[in-house]
């Protein structure tokens, strides 16, 4: 997982103001992008870990529902509101090379 350090020097986050609350929307961030990407980068790629980056920044921006439709929690399972989810797209698609977000064969 990227640390809060990597988000301060490396990628000059700011919005976040916390190390608790960066891992917190960091991890939401990585679920959603591995959700996306099926799994198929590796983490220490910096145009990944500037993406969860940005995918957490706006997470935060969110607040305490942080664009959630829906939760559950044995499932691990979470469902982000349409308007969350068209954010989202947008900041993976300005981060991540296509061949990333290509979902086909």
């Amino acid at each position: 997982m990227i640390d809060y350090l990597y988000y301060k020097k490396d990628f000059n986050g700011s919005i976040i103001p916390d190390e608790e609350q960066f891992n917190k929307n960091a991890d939401l961030a990585q679920r959603y992008i591995n959700t996306v990407i099926n799994c198929k980068a590796v983490y220490n790629e910096n145009v990944v870990a500037d993406c969860i980056c940005a995918v957490a920044e706006k997470i935060y921006e969110y607040g305490d529902n942080a664009g959630i439709k829906s939760e559950s929690i044995d499932g691990c399972s979470v469902t982000y509101t349409d308007q969350a989810v068209k954010n989202f797209n947008t900041i993976l698609k300005l981060y991540l090379p296509s061949s990333l977000l290509y979902r086909g064969l």
